[in-house]
């Protein structure tokens, strides 16, 4: 009120009312300061306690046995993200018969196990959650939505599902892999 007092001069701030809407005016610029610093505050907060983990670097030849000693497949990117259950993202190079055959090839106990199959973009989005998993660090695996033509395919090898995105102007294959429970 003082420092209203020496703004607007001594006649305007006689008067209660005058002094009541000034000092409501006051207090609700202040409160909306306060509540953006204390969002600022909350948000760099949460980043500290819970900080966004950066993905490891993940090759597709750790995955898939049968590609390690392969150099028809040229490894471009690839990154393992930890949540509850792991995913993993790729993309690389590799004819698609072989990439087929290669993730084909994959041993596991596991009775769920089965061969790709040619399957639907929209199989592939019904069964993950493209918006949740989209960010700075998987962006290079959503490329594949730019293409014009694609294929996809998908099968479970062991506790992992595998989504293979072909371009099919290219040699270009997005594999995406997800931990599945038993």
């Amino acid at each position: 009120i003082c420092l209203a007092y020496k703004l607007v001069g001594h006649n305007i701030m006689r008067n209660r009312k005058n002094q009541i809407l000034l000092l409501l005016f006051f207090a609700f610029f202040s409160c909306k300061k306060i509540e953006i610093s204390a969002e600022k505050i909350a948000n760099k907060t949460i980043e500290k306690v819970f900080p966004e983990k950066t993905p490891k670097k993940f090759l597709i030849k750790y995955l898939v046995k049968d590609f390690e000693n392969d150099n028809s497949i040229k490894e471009i990117e690839g990154i393992q993200v930890e949540d509850l259950f792991y995913k993993e993202y790729f993309v690389y190079t590799g004819n698609r018969k072989r990439v087929i055959d290669g993730v084909n090839k994959i041993l596991s106990e596991n009775e769920n196990n089965s061969n790709c199959v040619l399957t639907t973009k929209e199989d592939l989005y019904k069964n993950i959650r493209a918006t949740e998993e989209k960010n700075k660090f998987t962006k290079f695996f959503w490329k594949f939505e730019q293409l014009k033509k694609y294929e996809v395919y998908s099968c479970i090898k062991g506790l992992n599902k595998h989504y293979i995105i072909f371009d099919t102007k290219s040699d270009t294959v997005y594999h995406r892999v997800e931990e599945i429970k038993d």
